[in-house]
């Protein structure tokens, strides 16, 4: 699709075209096959290009880049040498599916692109409670403890959690009349369980979700083991 047409689809469907603030954030945008169906100047573009939320607002100077998620000013970049180059009446940038820099072209190119779902920032508390106290002290102070319902969110927490005081964080993850569920109503529909759990059956007194800090897996604890958790921020 043309990036008009991506930004139509992404606000339809989901929230936004991707918004990218940070290297770790433009690593975690997956690999995708590259388009077969290429051809004419902007070839190479059509087959490793995935179109990102960047472009310039017609209304202001070509140099201003601008996010389409609430039209914020981009503050990071990773632009490949000698870019942003194109210079015509409509820019957008996409994304190099090979190497991960940033290049500039006309928007009404079709390539493929990222859509995301806005989600609110995780703050690691690091004081030690139950999973009950750690549900309270997140609804109370911020908003209500994590639901990881992606990989990517997921990946982001264990890399929120890399100052914990303890070898597992409590997550939003409890199990209620023979199901897992999240605390905020989300589906489980990712899961991120270690192989050997057998997350259907769990023993009585391990009801309550955790996650691994040196890994993506998680496993279920005792709902009164007391542990540093993830809130989401206000």
């Amino acid at each position: 699709m043309s990036w008009r047409k991506a930004q139509q689809f992404c606000r339809l469907y989901y929230d936004d075209l991707s918004t990218i603030s940070s290297v770790a954030e433009n690593d975690l945008l997956p690999e995708t096959k590259p388009q077969t169906s290429c051809s004419g100047f902007y070839e190479s573009a059509c087959r490793i290009g995935r179109w990102i939320g960047l472009h310039t607002d017609k209304e202001t100077e070509h140099s201003v880049w601008k996010w389409s998620w609430e039209e914020e000013q981009a503050t990071f970049t990773l632009w490949a040498k000698k870019e942003p180059y194109y210079s015509g009446p409509d820019n957008c940038a996409y994304q190099d599916s090979r190497a991960g820099d940033w290049y500039s072209v006309s928007c009404s190119l079709n390539l493929t692109f990222f859509c995301m779902v806005h989600s609110p920032q995780l703050v690691l508390v690091q004081k030690n409670m139950t999973w009950e106290e750690a549900l309270n002290y997140c609804r109370d102070t911020y908003t209500d403890l994590a639901s990881l319902t992606s990989y990517q969110e997921n990946t982001l927490a264990v890399r929120k959690s890399t100052k914990a005081e303890v070898s597992h964080v409590w997550i939003g993850l409890h199990f209620v009349v023979r199901y897992w569920i999240w605390v905020d109503g989300h589906a489980l529909e990712y899961q991120a369980w270690s192989e050997d759990e057998d997350p259907k059956c769990p023993a009585r007194n391990l009801h309550c979700g955790a996650l691994e800090t040196d890994t993506n897996i998680w496993t279920p604890r005792d709902c009164g083991e007391k542990l540093n958790f993830l809130c989401y921020e206000k």
